[in-house]
């Protein structure tokens, strides 16, 4: 194991290089892999943890499915992950998402993916990495998950955080069939917790943003966007300022907004 919090620093990373224990993966396009990667990175994409049934994307993946991309990358549960990707955080942060629902939680987020770590390590690889596979059998645990019934049932209970454009918030930006907010969702767009050269604000600055919000700690907070991308970055910091439950919904927009009988504002 490793000693890495859940966003972790590229500094943070760097000392953790020699860690047999770790398991870096590097969400970006394979090209850009092949040409210059962390050390020890080994080249994967989201699309083997996410499903989709068009017009609905975004889902969680069978156990099948996860076991075979998990068991690609020579995972074991001693390992420790981190993911690092190029756009900001929305695809490391749903890969962190997806790993904690089938209950793995021990993975980080490298602030401010590749940008950062170019920045402010430079060390550089460009061996591709082929790990032995192993046979992990993943389950879907599901704890930080949920789906449309589940928000129906207990929409009154839950704190709802649309972490969308405002444009797509007031169903102007139609991305599904149907245009809207979930009723009772509050507005809380991810950009606002990014802060310069792809990395997050730092943890206190986040905090009044979401004190100003309304959403309390001791809420249950169900985070969307259009495919549960940008909402997993706000699920992640919302874990690590310790709020006590935290969902997300996979399918998010792309299931609710193109269902014919859901309600909308």
């Amino acid at each position: 194991m490793t000693n890495l919090p859940i966003i972790a620093e590229p500094s943070e990373l760097a000392s953790a290089l020699d860690n047999d224990q770790l398991i870096i993966l590097d969400l970006r396009d394979p090209s850009s892999y092949a040409k210059a990667h962390i050390p020890n990175a080994i080249s994967f994409s989201l699309s083997e943890v996410v499903s989709s049934a068009p017009p609905i994307g975004g889902m969680l993946p069978s156990d099948e499915k996860m076991s075979q991309a998990l068991s690609r990358i020579a995972f074991a549960k001693e390992k420790h992950i981190i993911a690092v990707d190029d756009n900001g955080g929305p695809q490391a942060a749903r890969l962190i998402w997806t790993l904690e629902a089938f209950g793995i939680t021990n993975a980080s987020f490298l602030n401010g993916g590749m940008t950062a770590w170019l920045a402010e390590i430079s060390a550089v690889d460009d061996t591709v990495e082929t790990p032995v596979p192993t046979q992990y059998q993943a389950k879907l645990h599901g704890n930080n998950s949920a789906d449309r019934d589940y928000i129906l049932q207990k929409q009154s209970n839950v704190q709802l955080l649309d972490a969308r454009s405002l444009g797509e918030f007031n169903g102007e930006d139609l991305r599904s069939a149907r245009g809207g907010h979930i009723p009772g969702a509050i507005h809380f767009e991810w950009s606002q917790i990014k802060g310069p050269d792809m990395k997050l604000k730092a943890l206190e600055d986040i905090q009044p943003l979401l004190n100003a919000a309304g959403f309390k700690k001791d809420k249950e907070i169900v985070a969307y966007c259009q495919t549960h991308m940008r909402s997993s970055v706000v699920c992640l910091v919302l874990k690590a300022l310790n709020y006590s439950e935290v969902k997300g919904y996979p399918g998010a927009w792309s299931d609710w907004g193109n269902q014919s009988n859901t309600p909308i504002e």
